[in-house]
């Protein structure tokens, strides 16, 4: 995928020059104990070209091609083994050809893995997670297998490993003159999109999606955030916007500035922090679904909330977005 948007050398223009009628090899093997002379070999491979003209093979664009195959994608997959510090993950496998798209990195300890299998992952997919050790006998063993999931509502990116097979590519660390993924028609197909983001990032980073693990609890409710970055969380006051009812789908606790607020993303992939308004509603909220007495951060078992922002206020000094609950 990464060799696409390669700007430079035979290739890469070769490939510029068929993008839009598709680029394939014809190989023909041959089983004879003599060895023709070189012009027949000419005139097989000519005959063959012949029969194959018309094939839609010939005239299917790079971005006919990756449609197809974008739409039967219905998950991803990625093996860690922690003591070996082994991680592959795994977009597609094709079944004919057991020809399997992705990469496998020797070095990703425990710390990282959870960023890589956010930043590869898909929109509105399951992800399968495999964590697997080595027997004595010297082959795998599976030892659990969890399931992720985007949060919903996330449009974020996927990415490919680099150029260089890199766990965190960005554009300015590949070539510079690399194309967009898009510039060879690898588009958006069903909130999937391919690419890699403008600015450097590495493994101190945010991750470009939050990831929760999927649960037997009903879709209707909210999932746990667990791993919160809070730079890519906003004031709610300063990403709602009043008059416009939200739903938040997933949320946690952690502590920013040294207190602890409630962090949410709703189903239209905002990501706020929670004033004392919207606080409010959610604790109440929150009480309502769970009927009892639990930790005071439990989210287990509470149902989406619908709230609409109201208006911008000014309470002691300190900015916030009052919120009433939508019955």
């Amino acid at each position: 995928m990464e060799n696409l948007v390669e700007n430079e050398g035979t290739f890469a223009h070769r490939l510029e020059r068929h993008k839009n009628h598709g680029y394939t090899r014809i190989e023909l093997t041959f089983y004879n104990p003599e060895l023709q002379s070189l012009s027949q070999y000419f005139e097989h491979m000519e005959k063959t070209r012949e029969l194959l003209n018309g094939c839609r093979t010939f005239s299917c664009s790079f971005e006919s091609q990756w449609k197809q195959r974008a739409e039967s994608i219905t998950s991803m997959v990625a093996v860690h083994f922690p003591e070996k510090n082994w991680f592959a993950y795994c977009h597609w496998w094709n079944s004919i050809t057991s020809k399997k798209y992705g990469y496998l990195w020797t070095t990703v300890t425990v710390d990282i893995m959870p960023k890589l299998l956010a930043n590869f992952s898909f929109n509105d997919r399951p992800i399968y997670l495999i964590t697997a050790g080595i027997g004595e006998n010297g082959k795998g063993i599976v030892e659990e297998t969890t399931i992720y999931e985007r949060v919903p509502g996330c449009t974020a990116m996927t990415l490919v490993a680099g150029g260089h097979k890199g766990m965190f590519p960005s554009r300015e660390s590949e070539i510079t003159t690399a194309r967009e993924f898009s510039e060879v028609g690898i588009v958006e197909v069903n909130n999937i999109t391919i690419g890699w983001p403008r600015s450097r990032h590495n493994k101190g980073s945010a991750p470009l999606a939050d990831i929760v693990e999927q649960t037997a609890v009903d879709n209707n409710g909210v999932k746990e955030l667990t791993a919160i970055h809070t730079s890519t969380f906003r004031a709610g006051y300063n990403v709602l916007n009043p008059g416009q009812e939200y739903t938040i789908v997933a949320a946690g606790m952690k502590e920013y500035y040294h207190r602890f607020h409630w962090h949410a993303i709703t189903n239209c992939g905002v990501k706020l922090r929670l004033g004392d308004s919207l606080s409010e509603v959610w604790n109440r909220w929150r009480k309502h679904c769970l009927r009892a007495e639990t930790r005071r951060w439990n989210v287990e078992g509470v149902e989406r909330m619908t709230f609409i922002a109201r208006r911008k206020v000014r309470i002691n000094g300190y900015n916030d977005m009052r919120c009433e609950l939508v019955e």
